[in-house]
C-alpha cells in the first residue's frame, strides 16, 4: 500500500464547505449547540466517506483484511473500515432533519462521476508519479505515452486536479439536510 498523500487546499475548502452548509441548511430547524454538534458530526461522515471512496479506489485486494481487523485508527497497514463507516453514519443520529432531495442525488451523482473518470484514466495520484494503466485513453490522447500510458509529467498536475474535484464527495452528506 502506498503512503498517505499530503493535506490538500481543497481538502480544508470541501471539508469547511460542508460544516458551514450543514450549518445554514439547519437554520431555523436546531439551536446553536445543535447545529455545530450535527454540523460537526457531517463534517466528519463526508471526511471517512471521502476516505473509503479513496482507499478502496487502489482496488479491493485488502477489504477482507480490513474487515478482520478491528481498528480504531488511520494508519499502518488495515483501514480502519469500522471506524470509518460509523463516522460516514454518524449524522443519522438527527435523521428527523434530513431530507432525501435532488440536489443530494446531484451532488452524489457528480461525486460518483468524477471518482469514475479518475480511475478510468489511471487513477493518478499528485503526491508520487504513481498511476494505472488508463482505461478511458480517450480523455487524455494529448498526455498519453505511445505504450498508452500516461506520460510521467502529466501525472502529479492531472491527480491535483482529480484529487481537488473528487473532494465533492465530502460534501454530500450535508446536502441531506437540505429543507426543499
Amino acid at each position: 500500500m502506498t503512503a498517505a498523500p499530503p493535506f490538500l487546499p481543497a481538502s480544508a475548502i470541501a471539508y469547511s464547505l460542508c460544516f458551514v452548509l450543514t450549518m445554514l441548511f439547519l437554520r431555523g430547524r436546531t439551536r446553536l449547540f445543535d447545529r455545530l454538534m450535527i454540523s460537526a458530526a457531517t463534517t466528519l461522515s463526508g471526511v471517512s466517506l471521502y476516505e473509503i471512496a479513496w482507499h478502496y479506489s487502489w482496488g479491493l485486494n485488502g477489504l477482507l483484511e480490513d474487515l478482520s481487523a478491528l481498528r480504531l485508527g488511520f494508519g499502518g497497514d488495515a483501514f480502519p473500515i469500522y471506524l470509518a463507516t460509523f463516522l460516514v453514519l454518524l449524522p443519522f443520529l438527527a435523521r428527523q432533519y434530513m431530507r432525501i432531495n435532488r440536489l443530494f442525488f446531484i451532488t452524489s451523482g457528480v461525486s460518483i462521476g468524477m471518482f469514475v473518470i479518475w480511475i478510468g484514466i489511471g487513477f493518478p495520484q499528485f503526491w508520487c508519479v504513481c498511476a494505472s494503466k488508463p482505461v478511458f485513453s480517450f480523455l487524455l490522447p494529448s498526455v498519453l505515452k505511445p505504450d498508452g500510458w500516461l506520460s510521467e509529467a502529466s501525472v502529479e498536475p492531472i491527480g491535483y486536479a482529480m484529487n481537488s474535484l473528487t473532494k465533492l464527495l465530502a460534501v454530500v452528506p450535508a446536502f441531506l439536510f437540505r429543507s426543499r
